[in-house]
């Protein structure tokens, strides 16, 4: 039949039929299958398919089914590779590409050979997303430590959450910008319980800062500045890179507030330069407002000796006299590509972890929920939170911090006994060092100690602290002790 597919051939005929039997097929046989090739488009008043049927005067021999493509064809789907053999013609202009070029920033496609009313370039794709987007540069983010206390009153620059600080900066030292002050710890549910009581602040933070000011009437924009900031080690941070900045915000007064974030970048712990953003942080009154603004810092940079850092923060000055502004899990990322619209996904902190990188300018022996002079005693018996020693013939003692200090600390040390200042348990005595002169130890020798004199000192360093044992203590006597070693900006 001249079609190859089993389908179409003539029942009974195989390799052993003779010629007899396929002459003696009668007409009914063949037409049947002829009408077969209706499968193939080949009906009537289809433009897509020419069909021409061999005739006397024609090209084709008599009898014979010619089955070809129109020289147009509409409405094609091709759901495999489309092969040109020669030229793509579109709208009568030859083109040797569909395609001449690809944005890569925008998605915008340019199709060559192709003018028309909107000219040769196709449409914007969609938006690709950032090529990179860092860390959070913050440490401490998320307000989960606070190793110096839970409440602060001062009305000058004063840290408060760990790596967290108020700047106030004046003009004239003597101005008293701030009248009253209270910076607080609050907790958005109790300790050890998953955070149930709001849902708004992702990430599950356990503990968020409030601040409230009384501000003096003479308070001006350009002479005074006061800002709530997180100090990154080094001054040159965010050089030349576009940044996001994003957080949680609400104000418990009776009006909202419109705040700017900012960039300072302190030189030398006391020169330094500002950088506002041009998006502003606007505090509603109701619940918690998450925001998102976006900045490039200055390309340019300048020296920086040791105690050089960056702050990133939050502007005060436009905070109404007397209100209240909560804030929580403020984050700083670098980011290269398009601008961030919406913030990345914001992962729980482990405070543990956060607590080991807080201890490079902040540290000390005590528990998270203790306080610096807390008694930490069982009993007669010292918790582990206080270090322990046991006093040589050398009378020193050699400790090294779990994290390498940024610079020489400042060290205050307490009795966990007392909580005194300056002095250390002896367990040996059951007392505080500066009270067991004459009481016995090891060998019978007696313990002394003058009044007044100290009982230990200490040489620190950043990698940890030696102890000198000056007196009220013999050979072999097992001292307790806290610390708090201080080598923030």
């Amino acid at each position: 039949m001249g079609v190859e597919d089993n389908y179409f051939q003539i029942s009974d005929l195989d390799a052993n039929t003779t010629f007899y039997d396929w002459v003696s097929k009668e007409n009914s046989d063949i037409i049947e299958k002829l009408n077969l090739i209706a499968v193939y488009g080949a009906t009537a008043g289809s433009s897509n398919v020419v069909v021409a049927v061999g005739s006397t005067g024609n090209s084709y021999e008599n009898g014979d089914v010619f089955v070809d493509l129109a020289k147009t064809i509409t409405g094609i789907t091709i759901s495999g590779d489309l092969r040109l053999l020669s030229n793509l013609i579109i709208g009568g202009t030859t083109a040797e590409s569909i395609v001449s070029s690809v944005n890569g920033s925008t998605g915008a496609v340019t199709v060559a050979g192709i003018t028309g009313a909107t000219g040769d370039a196709g449409g914007t794709g969609e938006t690709p997303d950032p090529i990179y987007l860092s860390d959070n540069h913050l440490i401490n983010s998320a307000f989960d430590i606070w190793q110096r206390g839970s409440s602060f009153t001062g009305t000058g620059s004063i840290y408060f959450s760990d790596r967290w600080a108020r700047f106030v900066d004046s003009a004239t030292v003597s101005d008293n910008i701030i009248t009253t002050s209270l910076i607080e710890r609050f907790e958005f549910a109790s300790p050890g319980i998953t955070n149930s009581s709001q849902t708004t602040v992702l990430g599950d933070p356990v503990y968020y800062t409030s601040i409230n000011m009384g501000l003096s009437s003479g308070i001006s924009a350009d002479a005074h500045f006061i800002g709530i900031e997180n100090r990154i080690e080094g001054g040159d941070s965010f050089f030349g890179e576009d940044m996001i900045v994003d957080g949680y915000v609400k104000t418990s007064g009776v009006t909202g507030a419109t705040l700017n974030v900012y960039l300072r970048r302190n030189t030398n712990g006391s020169t330094y330069s500002t950088e506002l953003f041009s998006d502003t942080v606007l505090a509603g009154t109701a619940d918690w407002t998450p925001f998102l603004v976006n900045h490039t810092g200055v390309s340019t940079g300048v020296s920086f000796d040791a105690d050089g850092y960056t702050a990133v923060g939050i502007k005060l000055n436009d905070l109404p006299t007397g209100q209240t502004l909560d804030v929580a899990y403020v984050r700083a990322i670098s980011t290269q590509g398009v601008t961030v619209t919406a913030s990345p996904y914001r992962p729980k902190i482990d405070p543990e972890h956060e607590l080991l990188r807080c201890s490079r300018y902040y540290q000390r022996s005590y528990e998270l929920a203790e306080n610096a002079g807390d008694i930490t005693l069982t009993g007669t018996t010292p918790t582990w939170s206080s270090i322990r020693f046991v006093a040589t013939p050398a009378n020193e003692y050699w400790y090294t911090f779990p994290v390498k200090m940024r610079k020489q600390p400042t060290v205050t040390f307490y009795s966990p006994s007392s909580g005194v200042e300056n002095d250390g348990f002896n367990k040996s005595s059951g007392l505080d060092i500066r009270l067991s002169s004459g009481t016995i130890g090891y060998l019978n020798e007696s313990r002394s100690h003058t009044a007044g004199a100290d009982t230990l000192a200490v040489y620190p360093d950043p990698k940890g602290i030696r102890w000198d044992l000056l007196s009220g203590i013999v050979v072999f006597d097992d001292i307790f002790v806290h610390y708090i070693a201080d080598a923030d900006f």
